[in-house]
């Protein structure tokens, strides 16, 4: 003989699935969070991390190129100058292009932990910087077989508060497919992340 469940118990199995229904994985095509706004503080931005496939060259500079020009309000501490604090502190022994990820990859994390962490903050407080900007995977994507043709240059990025670890911000832009290494397929992927990371307000 069976029994018919009170209501409030289908009521919780119903809240018990919708937790458990997972997110979509990111995608470049559909709508971004909201960043949170970085005028007037200094913001570090790392230098790009490979994707597979490898950075396409020339990223890191048209990024940088991008952000003064577009968010000048903005005190950008950009790669070269990490790179040179960096050098002139090595028993820090961080390495700004091989950084430690894999946690930005969970869309359940909402802090990073070590060694990310610790880079991050050692080196927020080396260059004055508490916020930063990292590029965590770039690489030209091949389209899917079910659209063929050319891919794009995806960007998967992060803001992060270096006191804390706390993940205030990550999000996938991709710029206009076309062949690799064309500078219009680079170019329009360097400003959506831009743009992106720094909206105009």
């Amino acid at each position: 003989m069976t029994h018919a469940r009170p209501p409030h118990l289908w009521l919780c199995l119903l809240l018990a699935a919708a937790g458990c229904a997972k997110e979509p994985p990111p995608s470049p095509d559909r709508p971004q969070p909201a960043v949170p706004n970085l005028a007037g503080m200094d913001v570090m931005v790392l230098p790009a991390q490979p994707g597979a496939g490898g950075v396409p060259a020339g990223f890191d500079e048209s990024l940088a190129a991008m952000l003064e020009t577009h968010a000048p309000t903005v005190s950008w501490i950009l790669p070269p100058e990490l790179e040179r604090s960096i050098a002139r502190a090595p028993w820090l022994d961080i390495r700004p292009r091989a950084l430690s990820v894999s946690l930005l990859r969970s869309q359940e994390a909402e802090r990073i932990g070590d060694p990310l962490y610790g880079d991050l903050r050692r080196l927020g407080a080396l260059v004055d910087a508490r916020y930063a900007v990292i590029p965590w995977q770039v690489s030209y994507a091949p389209a899917p077989d079910s659209i063929g043709g050319h891919g794009r240059v995806e960007v998967a990025g992060a803001i992060i508060d270096t006191v804390g670890g706390r993940i205030l911000w990550r999000g996938l832009v991709a710029g206009e497919r076309g062949p690799a290494g064309d500078e219009v397929v680079l170019g329009t992927a360097v400003q959506a992340f831009a743009r992106m990371v720094a909206p105009m307000r």
